[in-house]
């Protein structure tokens, strides 16, 4: 049997060194507040005879490294997402260890404005994110439950914040 000569693909014609550019970028590497968010995440599923204190104390941590915006949002750096899960995972914890949250109340209010006043979101996860915040707070035991009622238009401005 004779071999048949098959053209080379036009990709043994690209340098090596290019082909990191046509390949998806590696995720980055968690930030410190979101891999701690994802421990408090974790420690709400564990027995609740387990020792939780060290990262319930996170919980203050997190809360000290949250940027105020105009007095009216506070939110973490990495964004809504981020702050969503922060709040949800919070209150799931604390409900699961029998505490109060260490949040103040005018704080749970900024955390709100931040989380509840963006009309679109840019990834499925953050949807996930508000809808877990929504849910975890309307069963809460230990801040008045928060309603959230869209008002106007998409291109409405933060003045109008919660």
């Amino acid at each position: 049997m004779q071999r048949k000569h098959v053209p080379t693909s036009d990709l043994t014609l690209i340098p090596a060194m290019w082909i990191p550019s046509f390949m998806p970028p590696r995720p980055a590497r968690p930030s410190q507040d979101v891999r701690t968010v994802q421990a408090l995440q974790t420690a709400s599923h564990l027995s609740q005879q387990a020792d939780l204190r060290s990262i319930v104390e996170e919980i203050e941590d997190l809360v000290a490294r949250l940027d105020e915006l105009g007095g009216v949002y506070l939110q973490f750096e990495e964004g809504l997402e981020t702050t969503a899960l922060f709040v949800a995972a919070t209150y799931k914890l604390m409900d699961h260890v029998g505490t109060e949250p260490s949040i103040k109340e005018d704080q749970v209010i900024q955390l709100m404005n931040a989380i509840f006043s963006k009309k679109n979101f840019e990834s499925l996860s953050e949807a996930f994110s508000v809808a877990s915040v929504a849910a975890v707070l309307s069963h809460n035991r230990y801040h008045v439950p928060v309603v959230v009622v869209p008002e106007g238009s998409a291109s409405d401005t933060h003045e109008q914040a919660i």
